[in-house]
């Protein structure tokens, strides 16, 4: 009989050790919404630890220009193929750590091959490609690497762009 009490005493420590840490969870869940909610940098700093933590990391070639047949702002070039989420600056040296990059066509997803920090420019195109980001998939910005923009064509003049050191992420709230 004593067995029988020593194991329900047993059993009744777990459940409320659970049910403890079930009340804690969901604590912290609830904190970390109204944080994000009434902080939304919060919210960009969480996406961006966690896509560090659990995303694949690599390099990226961001690349605006104004297009030649239209007045309109800045647009992604066909070496850059990313769009910023985000409202303000298009250019390379407004890229901060935490925007999402969305890929508008094939972009490929490089090891970081000597490449730098805001100096000359190590980073080449023949370094190591991890993947091909496919139309939609989007990344976010850990770190901005090295201004590298080529020179304008006939699609695009006044390019701006560089490397940037990114991971994988989910694009937004229902991904």
């Amino acid at each position: 009989m004593e067995s029988r009490n020593t194991f329900a005493e047993g059993v009744r420590t777990i459940i409320t050790s659970a049910d403890s840490m079930l009340k804690l969870s969901g604590a912290v869940l609830v904190l970390t919404a109204i944080l994000t909610t009434v902080l939304p940098p919060l919210g960009s700093y969480l996406k961006a630890a966690s896509s560090w933590r659990f995303g694949t990391k690599g390099l990226l070639k961001y690349e605006v220009g104004q297009p030649v047949s239209e007045v309109s702002a800045v647009k992604p070039t066909s070496a850059g193929n990313l769009y910023l989420l985000r409202g303000g600056g298009r250019k390379f040296d407004d890229l901060k750590f935490g925007d999402i990059l969305q890929s508008k066509g094939p972009n490929r997803f490089r090891e970081n091959n000597g490449c730098g920090m805001k100096k000359d420019t190590d980073c080449v195109t023949t370094s190591p490609e991890i993947f091909k980001l496919h139309v939609g998939e989007c990344v976010v910005v850990l770190n901005v690497q090295n201004a590298d923009s080529g020179d304008d064509d006939a699609d695009f003049v006044s390019k701006d762009g560089g490397w940037v050191y990114v991971a994988t992420t989910p694009c937004g709230l229902f991904d």
